[in-house]
Order: C-alpha cells, then sequence, then structure tokens
C-alpha cells in the first residue's frame, strides 16, 4: 500500500505554455484532456511543495485528492471491497426510467426505488469499455462482463438490463442494482463529509472528501443477522451491496419544470472478493477497488 496525491486544475490558456514550462523543469508531465491537467505525485515526493508553490505563484488553485494504491495481495485479503469507476460519465437516466417516489423522501426523493430497467439513451453507453457510469452515479457492465460476472458467482438479481430509452428495446448492458443494503458506515471511516443533508429525512449530503483517501470502515456488531457475514466465519460476503448512505444532494422536480432536473443521491456499490476477481482477472480498464475494514 502506498500514498499518492492526484493534481488538478484548470489553466488559463495564455498561461498554459508557461506553466507547462515549469513543471516539465521540477520534472513533472501533466495528462491534458480538454481545459484541464492533472498529474500524479507520492505523498513523500519532496517535490510536491515545490510543484504547488509553482502553481500558486500562476494563480492556480489545485484540486488535492488523497489516494491509495493497494497492490494485487492486499486487494485479494479483502472480504468486502468498495467499487470505484473511473470512466468518464456519460447522460442522465434518471430523467427516463421509473421510480416509486412513495418510498423516498418527500423533500429530496432520497430512497426512492428504481421500477424495472434504467432506461438510457444507446449514444451515451461507452464504446471501448465494458464498465461505464451515467452522470447521476448509475454503473453498468456490458454483457461480455455481466456474464464473467454471472460465471464466477451464479445467476445474480443485481444485475438488471438497461433499455433504449427512446425505443424501450433491451440493450446489450447490464446495470449492477444491488439488492443488499449494508448498515451505516462506521465513525472510524475517513475520506467522507457532509454537505447540506437534507433536513427531512438526512440520508443524502455524503460527499468524498478528495484531500482524504476513501477508507471504509464497518463496526462487525452492527450487522444484527448472527448467522450472516461477518458475523459467522463460515459465512460469505453478498456479491454486491449498497451503502445505507447516499451521496450527493437529491434534487425532486414535483412541478415538471423544464429547468430543474429530479436527481436522486445514490449509494455507493460493494462487491464482494469473488467479483473484484473478475474484474482484475480479465484486466477490467476504468476499475478500481478500496478494501472494506472491518472493526471488532
Amino acid at each position: 500500500m502506498r500514498s499518492r496525491i492526484h493534481v488538478s486544475f484548470n489553466p488559463d490558456g495564455h498561461l498554459l505554455p508557461e506553466l507547462l514550462a515549469r513543471l516539465r523543469d521540477i520534472g513533472i508531465q501533466p495528462v491534458l484532456m480538454y481545459q484541464n491537467c492533472s498529474f500524479h505525485m507520492d505523498e513523500a515526493d519532496p517535490r510536491f511543495d515545490r510543484v504547488l508553490d509553482t502553481l500558486r505563484a500562476l494563480g492556480i488553485d489545485p484540486l488535492l485528492r488523497g489516494e491509495i494504491i493497494y497492490s494485487k495481495q492486499e486487494l485479494k485479503a479483502a472480504d468486502l471491497l468498495a467499487l470505484e469507476v473511473n470512466i468518464r460519465a456519460r447522460g442522465s437516466p434518471q430523467d427516463y426510467t421509473a421510480y416509486d417516489r412513495s418510498r423516498g423522501c418527500p423533500r429530496c426523493g432520497t430512497g426512492a426505488v428504481q421500477m424495472g430497467p434504467l432506461r438510457i439513451r444507446s449514444g451515451d453507453l461507452p464504446k471501448r469499455s465494458l464498465l461505464g457510469q451515467s452522470y447521476t452515479g448509475e454503473v453498468f457492465v456490458a454483457d461480455e462482463l455481466a456474464t464473467l460476472i454471472v460465471d464466477a458467482v451464479g445467476s445474480s438479481v443485481d444485475l438488471r438490463q438497461i433499455e433504449d430509452a427512446r425505443k424501450g428495446t433491451p440493450l446489450p448492458w447490464w446495470q449492477i442494482l444491488p439488492q443488499y443494503r449494508l448498515p451505516p458506515l462506521a465513525a472510524a471511516t475517513l475520506g467522507v463529509k457532509r454537505d447540506k443533508p437534507c433536513p427531512v429525512c438526512n440520508r443524502d449530503g455524503y460527499f468524498h472528501d478528495f484531500r482524504t483517501a476513501f477508507q471504509p470502515a464497518y463496526q462487525r456488531s452492527d450487522f444484527h443477522n448472527l448467522r450472516a457475514w461477518p458475523r459467522a466465519a463460515d459465512a460469505v460476503p453478498p456479491d454486491f451491496a449498497l451503502t445505507y448512505e447516499h451521496f450527493g444532494s437529491g434534487v425532486l422536480n414535483p412541478e415538471n419544470d423544464p429547468d430543474r432536473c429530479t436527481v436522486y443521491a445514490q449509494p455507493l456499490i460493494m462487491v464482494s472478493n469473488r467479483v473484484m476477481r473478475v474484474f482484475l482477472d480479465h484486466k477490467i480498464r476504468g476499475a478500481g477497488f478500496v478494501p472494506v475494514r472491518i472493526l471488532d
């Protein structure tokens, strides 16, 4: 396990040549994508302070995100892991998909239950990847990857086929839609902050605190079924699970205002070791994993 910092910023165009020259002098070659520059540095890199001074001297206040890089051995030792998707998000399927709002918060919509398949525009699905995500947080896998997962864990109700938003026809993609809900994260969890949670339900308003790497933790005593994982030594974790916490801020649009979209805050997805191994063994691009700690 090693710690590193992801540095990103959007410089003014006229500063870019000078900025790149100064960073090259330090030995940094950032990745350029559209108007964004980004690069990684080890947390203990002696050049880090010099890089920050260089950026700030040019009026740039970078976004710093703490990350932990786990070895394969560390990942394979974990029972349950948080799935992180590092594929560019596309599309807003919540505009087309049916939800049962009666089971959610009347103010922010958190807890509304998705009814039937996720409906997304086919043009918003990845063209060169077996893994994808939407702007609103849904995660989906291509037919090929879904088959690999089912071969590893058996038939899964946690994979639901996606439909074309316009035609209503099935698409060769499957949404990861876990049925198992985890208890609240333990206080020892790192890298999560709250910001303006709903005053009615207090379920949304969770965000990643990018200054600290996300390290989820649960108290073993919070799993109340004594026969189930992780309370029993011979039990196995669920292959897919959702966090109790919903990330982002929920917004309802009961008046159908064309300038205001309904957005449901989304829980995070956790997967079992055997699901994670499918991604690792087949080198699925864009998938990252964070081990979950179980505390006694």
